[in-house]
C-alpha cells in the first residue's frame, strides 16, 4: 500500500532489526575497528584529473547487488556514519556491495571540487556530486546479472546526492531510500544554516536508543566522543571549507519532487522519510510531497513521530536500515507486477 506511513520512536527503538545491529555491533566493538575497517576500504577515483576518495567493500559471497550510502554535510568517514552504512547493509542484503561517499572535514579533502564545479554547486546543480558517484560505480565492477538490484540510501545532504543520482538519465532502475532531505524547499543560505543550527537537539538521545538492550559500551563511548564539544568546534571549522560552502546550494533549493518524479518514472522505487520535530526537512513541505506522489504505487512517504523526531533521527540506525529495506522491498514487489 501507497501513501504516509508514521512511525513512532516513542513506541520502537530498532523497527525490528535488533539482531541484525547486534551482529555489526559483534564484528566493529570500538570505534577504532570501524576506523580500521575504511582504511582498508578506501578507493581513489578520478573524474578530469580530480582525485576523489571513496569507501568500498565486496563480500566474497557477492549476491550481485549494490547498497550506495550516501553522507551527511561536512561530515567525514567517521564511526557513527559506517556504523549506520554497514547496518543498513545488513538489514537491506547482507551479501550486497557497499559504496559510501564521505564529505570532506576540516581535516580531510574527500571530494577535490575544481573551482568551476564548486560554482556550479553553489548555484544549486549537484552534477559534481552525482559525477563522482558515477565514474566510482563504474569503477568498480559491476555484476551482469540483469535481477541485480542498487539501493540509494541517503541521510540529509545524502539525500539530495542519492535522489539526484536516481534521477540522472543514465541510473537505471533503483529503490532510493531518503530521510531528512534538506532540498525540500527553497531558502538562503543564512536560512538554512538557522535551521540547521536547531536541528540536532535529540542526537545524544538518537545515539543512545541504538545501544537499548545491547552491551557494547565501549562503541557507544566512542561514538558519544564524536559530538562533544570538541568535534562540534570541528565539525563547524569544516563546514566552512570551499567545498561545503559550495554544497550548501545544494541543499537550499526545492529540488526533490522533480528527482522523486523522475526515478519513478523509470520504474524505480522511493522512500521518502522524515521527522516532525525538525526544521532542516519540515513537516509540511514533506507531507505536501508525500501527498503529491500518494497515489503512486513505488512510492512511500514516511513520517516520523516522538519526542525525539528531529534531524538527528538520521543516527537512528535501525530505524535508517528500515527504510532503506522499505524501498528495496517496494522494487522488489513491483518488479512482480
Amino acid at each position: 500500500m501507497s501513501g504516509i506511513e508514521e512511525i513512532n520512536l516513542d513506541q520502537t527503538f530498532h523497527a525490528g532489526h535488533e539482531e541484525a545491529m547486534a551482529k555489526i555491533y559483534e564484528r566493529f566493538p570500538s570505534g577504532a575497528s570501524l576506523t580500521a575497517w575504511a582504511q582498508e576500504h578506501q578507493e581513489i577515483g578520478t573524474l578530469a584529473h580530480q582525485k576523489f576518495h571513496y569507501l568500498y567493500d565486496r563480500p566474497t559471497e557477492w549476491s550481485g547487488n549494490v547498497v550506495v550510502a550516501g553522507g551527511e554535510f561536512a561530515n567525514g568517514i567517521h564511526p557513527g556514519m559506517l556504523i549506520r552504512a554497514l547496518i543498513v547493509r545488513e538489514v537491506a542484503d547482507p551479501h550486497a556491495a557497499l559504496l559510501i561517499q564521505p564529505n570532506s572535514t576540516v581535516q580531510t579533502t574527500v571530494h577535490n571540487f575544481s573551482r568551476d564545479e564548486r560554482h556550479r554547486l553553489a548555484n544549486g546543480n549537484p552534477a559534481p556530486l552525482v559525477d563522482r558517484l558515477r565514474s566510482a560505480m563504474q569503477q568498480q565492477e559491476e555484476s551482469d546479472d540483469p535481477e541485480r538490484n542498487t539501493l540509494l540510501y541517503g541521510p540529509s545532504q545524502g539525500a539530495v546526492a542519492m535522489a539526484a543520482y536516481a534521477a540522472h538519465p543514465d541510473t537505471e532502475r533503483v529503490a532510493l531510500a531518503v530521510i531528512e532531505a534538506p532540498n525540500t524547499q527553497d531558502r538562503n543560505n543564512l536560512e538554512l544554516l538557522k535551521d540547521f543550527g536547531g536541528s540536532g537537539k535529540s542526537l545524544k538521545d538518537n545515539i543512545q536508543v541504538n545501544f537499548v538492550g545491547h552491551k557494547y559500551l565501549l562503541l557507544y563511548e566512542d561514538l558519544l566522543r564524536g559530538v562533544d564539544l570538541r568535534h562540534l568546534l570541528l565539525y563547524v571549522a569544516g563546514g566552512a571549507r570551499p567545498e561545503n560552502v559550495a554544497l550548501r546550494g545544494v541543499l537550499r533549493q526545492c529540488t526533490l519532487t522533480g528527482y522523486i518524479e523522475q526515478t519513478l518514472g523509470k520504474g524505480s522505487s522511493v522512500v521518502q522519510a522524515w521527522g516532525i520535530k525538525d526544521r532542516v526537512s519540515g513537516d509540511d513541505v514533506n507531507t505536501a510531497i508525500a501527498e503529491f506522489f500518494i497515489n503512486h504505487s513505488a512510492y512511500q512517504g514516511v513520517r516520523v513521530v516522538g519526542e525525539h523526531a528531529d534531524h538527528s533521527i538520521t543516527n537512528r540506525y535501525g530505524l535508517n536500515a528500515h527504510i532503506a529495506k522499505m524501498s528495496i522491498d517496494r522494487l522488489l514487489d513491483s518488479s512482480k507486477l
